[in-house]
């Protein structure tokens, strides 16, 4: 009976080993994957920004002409 409880310990202890090795993966990997969304994310919202600031350009060279105009 001894020994059964020694073997179950054992084993008990190399899953938990095993459960902290997965869970420290998968941390690092979620990690890695919000850096990643992060910099999709300002690289986006930095294209979006460039072309709101051309068409603010446009915008005012057009009202420019107009008001010169009339």
């Amino acid at each position: 009976k001894a020994s059964q409880l020694r073997v179950s310990w054992g084993i008990q202890q190399l899953l938990d080993a095993k459960k902290r090795a997965a869970e420290k993966v998968l941390k690092q990997a979620k990690g890695e994957r919000e850096e990643e969304v992060k910099a999709k994310e300002a690289a986006s919202l930095g294209s979006h920004g460039s072309c709101s600031s051309e068409m603010e350009r446009e915008t005012q060279e057009k009202m420019t002409v107009l008001q010169n105009y009339c």
